[in-house]
């Protein structure tokens, strides 16, 4: 096989590094990759970390096609959850709309066929839509919010 799941995760990390937020939140409209956990909880006690992100695999995946025939490729369906903190001062209402905004150019950039290199990673089809957020407290106040991403991605592997 020639990799195609490691060269998909490595371009969903360049994409979403590539979309600029269009408002700032807490003084920044970047999104960082952070390799150092695969849980965006994990991130909530970091400096820095407004809009701060990390890809992990979902565990979801399915082979698509015929699979048992040497004549006709098959497909692979697979998802990455990409988890990305925000944290939340006094206002919820702002965060909260920068959530709303920010998955919209999250599902643009990773939805546009033209951002993908479909002759490595032989991408047929990409689709976000839901997204989870939860609050994690202190103190009994809403410290940062986590937000999931679910990316699916289909591609052909190589073997």
């Amino acid at each position: 096989m020639a990799g195609e799941a490691g060269l998909v995760m490595d371009q969903l990390v360049e994409m979403i590094e590539a979309v600029e937020a269009p408002n700032a939140y807490n003084g920044t409209t970047a999104f960082i990759h952070d390799t150092s956990t695969d849980d965006a909880e994990d991130l909530s006690t970091k400096r820095g970390r407004t809009r701060r992100f990390v890809i992990a695999l979902s565990g979801g995946r399915e082979l698509v096609g015929p699979i048992f025939t040497q004549t006709e490729p098959f497909e692979v369906e697979q998802e990455f959850n990409v988890g990305l903190i925000y944290p939340v001062g006094k206002d919820i209402f702002t965060a909260q709309k920068r959530i709303a905004e920010d998955m919209d150019s999250l599902t643009h950039g990773v939805m546009t066929y033209s951002n993908w290199d479909t002759t490595q990673t032989r991408i047929v089809r990409v689709t976000a839509a839901d997204y989870d957020i939860n609050a994690i407290g202190v103190e009994g106040q809403i410290g940062s919010y986590v937000v999931t991403l679910p990316i699916t991605v289909r591609y052909q592997p190589s073997f």
